[in-house]
């Protein structure tokens, strides 16, 4: 922008200067001086103010949106369930316990579904209580 500036204010002058030149004869006179000076003055006030908006809009302060915290969603604490097996200690939340006590139980993100086996061995469906808790659920006992 400030080489445009420039480069038009030079391609006026001088095409101001020229059409002067030859419309008078070789004599300048204090009013034709006067009149240039005042020309290249205007184009430098212009190229100056424009240039102050320029960097004024650079430096504009970028505001940023507040993070949205959400509240964590309390589970029933009576469907966790503890499990142990070969790699130690897991904790899941049984889905039928929470069909029964929990409204909001379709709602669960399924990428925390998992299937587990309860003390009888038969498969059951759940979701691991640690995804849960990374994903904004707390457990009230």
């Amino acid at each position: 922008m400030k080489r445009f500036l420039i480069t038009t204010v030079t391609a006026i002058s001088i095409a101001t200067t020229s059409i002067s030149a030859s419309a008078t004869p070789a004599r300048a006179g204090g009013s034709d001086v006067a009149e240039v000076l005042g020309a290249l003055a205007l184009f430098a006030i212009i190229a100056a103010g424009v240039e102050h908006e320029r960097n004024a809009e650079k430096k504009k302060q970028h505001t940023t949106k507040p993070r949205v915290v959400r509240q964590p969603v309390a589970l029933p604490g009576r469907c966790v369930r503890r499990l142990e097996n070969n790699q130690g200690t897991r904790r899941v939340v049984a889905r039928g316990c929470l069909e029964r006590h929990y409204a909001a139980a379709g709602s669960l993100p399924r990428y925390c579904a998992t299937r587990f086996k309860n003390a009888r061995g038969n498969i059951r469906k759940g979701y691991d209580l640690r995804c849960l808790r990374s994903d904004g659920y707390r457990v009230i006992r």
